[in-house]
Parts: structure tokens; C-alpha cells; sequence
């Protein structure tokens, strides 16, 4: 009869203690990495949300504005916290029927509301808005990149912060200026301008506009007829259309900076 003498070994050793606490390490250091990049990538992923609900409501905006022609300034809700007044069209602008500024109306726009905030505040930061009925109507959509700590911002305004252009004054009492060739474009009717001639400046608002040439402005207060002259917008409109922190209940930020910026 055959047997098998099985030998056994006392000398089998364990992990050390050094040995556990540099494994352990490592672990640590491996899972703050990989914290790190999967916060990371939530970022990038809650921006590219913040970039497709934009993209979303502005393409709505321009669907119901084109089938029906609605103001822009309607879409806007919240307008009691938003900015007093901003810049437009050569003058400061309250808040009213002309300008408005605040979340974007997501029951007059056909938007799902659910589905439309901020990915980081759970539905309590909606997307901010702002629209005029100045410069031929216009508005404004605008988030905040995390990654960037960026002003995203949509829409058709487009500030003109040093709006100048060359024309002929002509007439008295109801002024009107031609604009040359190159500068057709630059102004827009109830636009604030300041007209400047060889001898006297003269500060009146657009009453009309044929073709972006003709620019009739009103009565003059003071004024001797020049044949040249100069039209800046007198005041520039250096700032957006979306109301700063403290007067929006979130602010939208650039690199830090609060809209307008």
C-alpha cells in the first residue's frame, strides 16, 4: 500500500505591516485620481447639457418669432429681478416695455420647464434671458461653463460699442443726416445719437430710417446748418442684455465677472 507523506511549512509569512500601509496608499492615491477625472468629466458633461438646452430654447425662440412674430421682450419672465437698466440703442434703458431681462418663459416659449435649468442646481437655476425691442429687437440667452468659467451666450444682440459713421447733414428743424455707402447699417430708428458738425453738436433720437441711409431726427434746440458732419450713438452700448449678481437671483458669470460683461 502506497501513501503520500504530505510535508507542511511553518516559515509561510503575511503581508507586513510596511507592506499593507504602502498597498493602502497606493489605493488612496489611485482612487483620488480617479475621483479626480470623473469629476472631471461631470463637468464636461453638465456643460455639454448647459450647451444643448441653450442651443434648444434658441431655436425656439427663432421658430415662434418667424411663425408669429411674438416680441422677445414677452419671453422673458422674472423681469423683477433683473437689472434696472442697461445701455441701448445710445441711451440708458429701465426695464419696461422696451427692455427686459430675467429667466427665460419657458410656458410662453412650449418648453418643458422640467427639463430645462441649470444641471447643477436640481431645477433652481433656470437659464437666463434678455431682450429688447431697441436695434430692431433683439435678445439674449446665457449660462455658466463650469470647465471655462465662460459666459455662454446666444442670440441675435450683438453690442456696438464705438458705432461712428461719416453723412451729410442737411435742413434744419427736422434734421436729417445721409450716411455714406459704408456706414449704411450702423444705426437703427429710435436710436440716441450725437451728431457732430463743424460747428455745433447736436444730441436727438432717429425718428425714422429709410434704408439705413436717411436718418431724420428731431427738432434741434440750438442748431446753425453744417454740410459735414459726424454720427456717433451717444451712449455705446458696451454691455449685454443679462442683469448682473444682486439684481438677478443667480448671476451668470466671466471668469468670474457677473454679467454684463
Amino acid at each position: 500500500m502506497n501513501t503520500q507523506k504530505i510535508q507542511t511549512s511553518s516559515n509561510v509569512k503575511g503581508f507586513t505591516l510596511v507592506e499593507l500601509i504602502v498597498v493602502i496608499t497606493i489605493l488612496v492615491i489611485l482612487g483620488t485620481i480617479a475621483f479626480l477625472n470623473l469629476g472631471g468629466m461631470s463637468a464636461t458633461a453638465r456643460d455639454s447639457q448647459r450647451t444643448s438646452d441653450l442651443n434648444q430654447i434658441n431655436q425656439q425662440i427663432m421658430t415662434l418669432q418667424a411663425k408669429s412674430g411674438m416680441s422677445y421682450v414677452s419671453m422673458v419672465s422674472g423681469t423683477g429681478l433683473s437689472l434696472s437698466g442697461v445701455s441701448i440703442a445710445g441711451t440708458g434703458v429701465a426695464v419696461g416695455s422696451d427692455y427686459a431681462a430675467g429667466d427665460a418663459n419657458y410656458t410662453v416659449l412650449g418648453i418643458d420647464k422640467t427639463k430645462m435649468s441649470d444641471p447643477t442646481s436640481a431645477g433652481a437655476t433656470k437659464y437666463k434671458m434678455g431682450a429688447t425691442t431697441l436695434v430692431g429687437g433683439a435678445y439674449e440667452l446665457a449660462a455658466t461653463l463650469e470647465e471655462t468659467n465662460t459666459a455662454l451666450v446666444m442670440g441675435t444682440y450683438r453690442p456696438r460699442t464705438s458705432t461712428s459713421a461719416s453723412g451729410t447733414i442737411t435742413g434744419t428743424g427736422t434734421n436729417t443726416i445721409i450716411l455714406g455707402a459704408s456706414d449704411i447699417g450702423k444705426f437703427f430708428s429710435r436710436d440716441t445719437i450725437v451728431a457732430v458738425a463743424t460747428s455745433w453738436n447736436y444730441t436727438g433720437t432717429i425718428t425714422s430710417l429709410v434704408t439705413g441711409t436717411a436718418l431724420t431726427l428731431g427738432t434741434a434746440t440750438t442748431q446753425v446748418l453744417a454740410t459735414w458732419g459726424f454720427v456717433y450713438l451717444a451712449d455705446p452700448e458696451s454691455s449685454g442684455l443679462i442683469g448682473a449678481l444682486g439684481a438677478l437671483d443667480t448671476a451668470v458669470t466671466n471668469k468670474g465677472t457677473a454679467l454684463p460683461y
